[in-house]
């Protein structure tokens, strides 16, 4: 990610991006939802997988991370060389000052 200090970010469409995966995040945002289901005795693994599938498409796809900017392209995997071998050529002679630090790990 771009708060990491990386210069080129890409991502395949493939790629999954977010904070959580769809099971973990389908309980938190949709738990009081699924406990009435069970509750009424309804077909409470039907919904949860329907949610999950919902999620993965709208939230789980490389797509929206860059449209805020976090990636920047997308790309076919067949294209993965080619914009390595560009990215290499865009910070060929970049200089970059940077704070001495006790060690090299990103921030996580």
């Amino acid at each position: 990610c771009k708060q990491g200090d990386n210069d080129v970010n890409l991502a395949w469409p493939t790629a999954e991006i977010a904070v959580m995966g769809a099971p973990a995040a389908v309980k938190v945002l949709h738990g009081q939802q699924l406990m009435k289901i069970i509750q009424e005795g309804g077909d409470v693994k039907a919904e949860y997988d329907r949610l999950i599938e919902e999620y993965k498409a709208e939230h789980l796809t490389p797509y929206p991370a860059a449209e805020h900017g976090w990636v920047d392209r997308v790309i076919a995997p067949h294209e993965t060389r080619r914009e390595i071998a560009r990215g290499l050529r865009l910070m060929d002679g970049r200089r970059k000052d940077a704070p001495l630090r006790a060690h090299g790990n990103i921030p996580l």
